[in-house]
């Protein structure tokens, strides 16, 4: 089916064991999820439910590795099977972000507007199209889905905003298919095929184009 994305039952498991294994992120996670459950809360608490519980999983879901460095083991797979039910080893960056949003949805019943791909320029171009992207970089807000754009390519990569460190100029992203996480100053902060937190500055940063940002679970105005 089209526009579809499910999350697995064994990667959902384990984000609930990396939250459980930081007593603030688990306390925090049931928190939003009980604050969004009573029946006829409002849609627009749901809502930041929603965009609270992502952020908390970027926040710990990281640190995990391919098996070989070719988009491939366990973890990255299950990653992959969000949108189409496949791992095929392909780059698996929106795969990731794809992954966590399916998570929130399923715990909490909310339906993001992003569009089911693993493509990171189609999402772009759809989150413009449907009015929930972020194009401001100084009005990107924790939970947002950063975009970049490889050259002049149609091809991208991905992450999600936790924070600022500095306002405008360094965020802290949660990213998967990472190779090299790059400080302002251009050193390595992680390497290696997986998933990290990395600090990224505003700007282009070797050949990738800060596009904007979608934002996964948008207030109505």
């Amino acid at each position: 089916m089209a526009d579809v994305r499910i999350i697995e039952p064994r990667l959902r498991s384990w984000y609930w064991f990396k939250l459980d294994a930081d007593a603030v992120a688990y306390n925090s996670a049931r928190a939003a999820i009980n604050q969004a459950t009573p029946t006829g809360i409002a849609q627009r608490i749901k809502l930041i439910a929603a965009t609270t519980l992502l952020v908390i999983v970027a926040s710990v879901s990281d640190n995990f590795r391919e098996k070989t460095g070719n988009n491939d083991g366990m973890r990255v797979a299950l990653a992959q099977m969000t949108v189409n039910g496949k791992d095929e080893f392909e780059a698996w960056c929106m795969a990731e972000v794809q992954s966590k949003i399916a998570f929130v949805e399923a715990e909490l019943g909310v339906k993001s507007p992003f569009l089911a791909t693993e493509h990171c320029m189609t999402l772009m171009r759809h989150a413009i199209k449907n009015k929930y992207a972020v194009l401001n970089y100084q009005d990107f807000q924790p939970g947002d889905t950063i975009i970049w754009e490889h050259g002049e390519t149609d091809s991208g990569h991905t992450g999600i905003f936790i924070k600022w460190i500095v306002f405008g100029k360094i965020m802290l992203v949660s990213e998967g298919n990472t190779t090299a996480g790059l400080g302002p100053n251009g050193t390595i902060v992680r390497e290696g095929g997986g998933g990290y937190i990395v600090q990224r500055a505003v700007g282009k940063i070797g050949d990738m184009n800060l596009r904007g940002a979608a934002r996964p679970f948008p207030l109505a105005a």
